[in-house]
């Protein structure tokens, strides 16, 4: 009786962290898709710099903060118990898509970083 209840504590820990993993996705997607459109949403003037200073540290990087603790989140876990989850699928989907968005925020920095 023990081992199925710590079973299914272990499925619950999985699927949460696949959520977790799924909801960090879908907000990382959706923050790239605001900045290429927020000309056209958000009546944002190219030249304007007090709305763009206002859609960046407003909108977009509270969003991206958030998805880049998620996904340290979901890193972690994954690492963590990689011996105990069964489910070979949900992990190596979870982990890549938590490092590629890692990634691609590495890239981001050290381009703006270069450019200065």
């Amino acid at each position: 009786m023990d081992k199925v209840k710590n079973y299914d504590i272990e499925k619950k820990k999985l699927n949460f962290i696949f959520i977790l993993s799924i909801i960090s996705l879908i907000l990382f997607i959706s923050s790239i898709i605001l900045s290429s459109y927020k000309y056209e949403l958000f009546d944002v003037h190219p030249r304007s710099a007090p709305n763009n200073f206002y859609f960046y540290f407003g909108i977009f990087l509270p969003i991206n903060i958030i998805v880049i603790m998620f996904c340290l989140i979901v890193i972690i876990a994954i690492i963590i118990n990689w011996k105990r989850w069964t489910n070979k699928f949900k992990k190596t989907f979870c982990l890549v898509s938590s490092i590629l968005i890692i990634i691609f925020w590495i890239f981001i920095i050290v381009k703006m970083l270069t450019r200065i």
